[in-house]
């Protein structure tokens, strides 16, 4: 096989594995119940008006971050929200610029990554199989930056 080729074919399972990891990441985040039981919240949940919805939600930056880093709701809430929000997305950022060329740069890299993050909130928001928190979009983010980060560690070293 050539060298080419077996870029393309790297490149390929790169590809599939980016797809496989999102579904997986979708599903921990918006489908960690079984369906019927997403079925019923989600209906039970239109009822509830949208300034419930807002009232449950975080709009402010930093807000949940902070509460956290003061230990509150308590020390393991706290580790297993942060922690829980940076470092599934750490994958995310290694494997997005792998599959897609243009996502090297930090930029485009960036915008997809909070696009992203934003769907799953918003769709949390909609369907309450969630709270919407920016926050979480924000670490999110990071954790996905951290991923960027690591992969482009990794390619300079391949290539010495």
């Amino acid at each position: 096989m050539s060298d080419d080729a077996t870029k393309r074919y790297f490149t390929l399972i790169i590809r599939i594995v980016f797809l496989l990891y999102c579904f997986l990441l979708v599903k921990i985040i918006l489908i960690k119940y079984p369906l019927s039981m997403i079925a019923d919240i989600i209906g039970a949940q239109n009822n509830i008006a949208l300034s419930a919805r807002f009232a449950s939600s975080n709009f402010i930056p930093f807000k949940t971050i902070l509460t956290y880093i003061q230990g509150q709701p308590s020390g393991s809430i706290a580790v297993q929200n942060l922690v829980g929000n940076f470092v599934p997305f750490i994958p995310f950022g290694a494997l997005l610029p792998a599959a897609i060329e243009k996502f090297k740069s930090l930029l485009p890299a960036i915008i997809f990554f909070a696009c992203f993050s934003l769907l799953i909130e918003v769709v949390q928001f909609f369907t309450y199989l969630g709270v919407f928190d920016v926050d979480d979009i924000i670490l999110n983010v990071l954790g996905a930056i951290a991923g960027l980060f690591i992969y482009r560690g990794a390619t300079k070293l391949l290539e010495y």
